[in-house]
């Protein structure tokens, strides 16, 4: 019978306990990546099993487009990313315009979450227990080929966390005729801006004629002159904002229902501009301009929002992001590196067709070169958007007080010191 020794017993036995801690250090271990003063659970070097089959859920809008269904754009697309990863499955859940982004929050609080999100003029807020930042899974081409102005929207502490998928600026569309008529250079303005003054040196000129229609709420006109005001500081610099406002109502250009039938009022040929809207309306508004019964004809042009004299052309934008989460099916970090895959792609797809229809401008290289093929000829601030300071709208924190608060003083209901007294608080509390 073999004996073995007690000291080999004792060695046997250590290498057993040495093994079974690796084993299991091994299966408890939860890689972690810092950002900024937060550490959060992430390996950037997990790869993708190709001989393993990985199921991943996607979450866009059912966009309303004209010229083809956004489900089969989708799906064209996600067959083009399997063609290189025939292992990654992928289900397509399209949303609701109105009760999507509400259906994102309740699966942040439950964990029920998509591996890919696809947001609508929305940059949902980074949720440190949910969202996966992309940087560190993307080589440096890859980065390269988003929008550097984006990408610094798109960062968190310094780290891209979203994909950029498109920008949209709010725009001011005007009646050109009208325009012209009033000494505005339509043209100058598309390439280079233009200022409070020269808008309201048109309204001077035509007292009692045309009024001011404006798109309402916080991605509206209010919110571009909350934007604006918030650029500066002090109650000084506000009271001159307002009184560019009070101008546009001592030339009864600005009544108190301006942001009321805002488009009705624009194709019956009653106001120059409409101000604070979104590109896609410009396109609507060219459809139906031809059917007015206005006299003379309304004449759409796009246009960027006016700025202070002295200061710089600057674009307020919306934008449409591709956000990656971890959720409660996850099965470890490499599901994790292909749900970034399918959202880099996603977010590079170079067939446009939508984002034109939408007006709506590409962040990465490949896209945004089609669009501007195809449709950047329709698009005359396509040399704005290059080269003029673009300026985040997306409040994912809700809208903003002081545009309601801006809405109570142009209708009566707040007077100018309540107001600026708000506005200065509100603007030392973070919430201007």
């Amino acid at each position: 019978m073999l004996r073995i020794g007690r000291g080999y017993r004792v060695g046997l036995m250590l290498v057993i306990l040495f093994l079974a801690g690796f084993g299991l250090g091994r299966l408890l271990y939860q890689p972690h990546f810092q950002l900024g003063d937060r550490s959060i659970r992430l390996d950037p070097r997990a790869r993708i099993h190709p001989k393993k089959t990985y199921h991943l859920t996607v979450w866009d809008y059912d966009l309303p487009l004209q010229r083809q269904e956004y489900q089969d754009y989708l799906r064209r697309a996600i067959r083009r990313f399997q063609e290189s990863y025939p292992n990654i499955r992928v289900e397509l859940k399209l949303l609701d315009l109105l009760d999507g982004e509400k259906q994102l929050a309740q699966a942040l609080r439950t964990g029920d979450l998509p591996d890919v999100y696809c947001s609508l003029y929305q940059v949902p807020s980074f949720d440190y227990r949910w969202q996966i930042p992309v940087a560190p899974f993307l080589t440096q081409a890859e980065l390269r080929v988003f929008d550097p102005t984006l990408v610094k929207m798109m960062s968190v502490a310094g780290l891209q966390c979203y994909f950029p998928r498109w920008t949209a600026p709010v725009v001011w569309i005007g009646n050109r005729s009208a325009l012209e008529k009033a000494g505005i250079a339509v043209d100058a303005i598309q390439q280079t801006g233009w200022t409070w003054e020269d808008l309201l040196q048109a309204y001077e000129r035509k007292p009692g004629g045309y009024r001011f229609a404006a798109i309402g709420g916080d991605s509206g006109f209010l919110g571009q002159w909350v934007m604006e005001n918030r650029r500066q500081s002090g109650k000084a610099a506000m009271a001159a904002g307002l009184e560019l406002l009070e101008r546009l109502v001592r030339a009864r250009a600005l009544p108190l229902d301006y942001a009321s039938n805002a488009v009705g009022r624009f194709l019956n040929g009653n106001t120059l501009v409409l101000a604070g809207a979104r590109p896609w309306l410009y396109q609507f508004l060219k459809a139906k301009a031809p059917a007015a019964a206005a006299a003379p004809r309304v004449e759409p042009v796009l246009l960027p929002g006016p700025y202070r004299r002295g200061g710089a052309a600057w674009l307020p934008v919306e934008n449409g992001v591709v956000t990656v989460y971890r959720n409660r099916r996850t099965r470890g970090e490499d599901q994790i590196a292909a749900a970034v895959r399918l959202g880099y792609f996603l977010s590079t797809y170079a067939d446009s067709r939508p984002w034109q229809e939408l007006m709506v401008y590409p962040a990465a290289a490949e896209p945004r070169r089609d669009w501007e093929r195809s449709a950047g000829r329709e698009y005359p601030l396509g040399p704005l958007l290059s080269r003029t300071a673009l300026v985040n709208q997306n409040r994912p924190t809700g809208e903003s007080p002081a545009a309601q608060s801006l809405d109570d003083y142009l209708t009566g209901k707040k007077s100018r010191e309540e107001l600026l007294g708000q506005l200065e608080g509100e603007l030392q509390a973070g919430s201007f």
